[in-house]
């Protein structure tokens, strides 16, 4: 599975365990081709097993994959993705001050806080491109957060067309065990990855300085993963 964060990869990656019966690699390579090739070629990438990276596609990188590896990526609402990564710094601030990445420019501060608002505008583009490229390359099947949320069976069955047939019973199960409340009755690493899992949590988080951001700078990758530009109030009366 390959993709941007906080876009369901736990969730699809669980369903999609369950549904095929695959054993969930805890011992990853390293999201580059050359550490891929070098895992499967040591035997540590073998059939009926998943993962998930946030690796970026090339010809290098699918010529390191097993011939017969399938990739998922899943798509979730930019506006509800934002607001999950935010609140996901937020539960994993060591993490994000000793790699130095941008988003520590997070950490403690308010969702409309000037540096929140400017790591949307400089840096969220980067994540986002991600998602954009695996939707592009045509080396992936998407699968659509939403619709996974709203109709779950349905949305695994028609992903089952590019990933192989497996019973409506194997599905059904899948759903049940995998779904975000029985994760997060789990506790630990599941409530570190899931918050609350809801479609449109947007709409309680983010004002219109978000949304004109939005708008201004992440526009087309928006329309490109197949969302709708949200338009500020004082932007859609005029």
């Amino acid at each position: 599975m390959a993709g941007q964060p906080k876009t369901g990869n736990v969730w699809v990656k669980h369903l999609l365990a369950e549904m095929y019966r695959l054993t969930i690699l805890d011992a990853t390579p390293a999201a580059h081709p050359q550490a891929i090739r070098a895992f499967v070629a040591a035997g540590r990438f073998p059939t009926d097993s998943i993962y998930h990276e946030h690796i970026w596609p090339s010809v290098d990188l699918f010529e390191a994959f097993p011939k017969d590896c399938r990739v998922v990526t899943p798509l979730r609402n930019p506006y509800d993705t934002f607001v999950s990564f935010y609140h996901f710094v937020q539960r994993r601030k060591q993490a994000y001050e000793e790699t130095g990445d941008p988003a520590a420019a997070m950490i403690d501060r308010r969702i409309d806080d000037p540096d929140v608002l400017d790591y949307l505008r400089v840096h969220y583009g980067h994540p986002l491109s991600l998602a954009v490229l695996w939707m592009r390359s045509g080396h992936t099947t998407p699968i659509r957060y939403e619709d996974l949320w709203r109709h779950p069976i349905e949305t695994l069955e028609h992903a089952m067309e590019s990933l192989g047939r497996v019973s409506r019973g194997a599905i059904e199960h899948a759903v049940r065990v995998a779904s975000a409340e029985t994760q997060l009755a789990k506790g630990g690493y599941w409530q570190v990855h899931i918050r609350t899992g809801r479609v449109g949590d947007w709409r309680k988080y983010l004002i219109d300085a978000h949304l004109q951001i939005f708008r201004d700078v992440h526009a087309d990758a928006i329309r490109s993963l197949g969302y709708t530009v949200v338009e500020p109030p004082e932007s859609a009366d005029q």
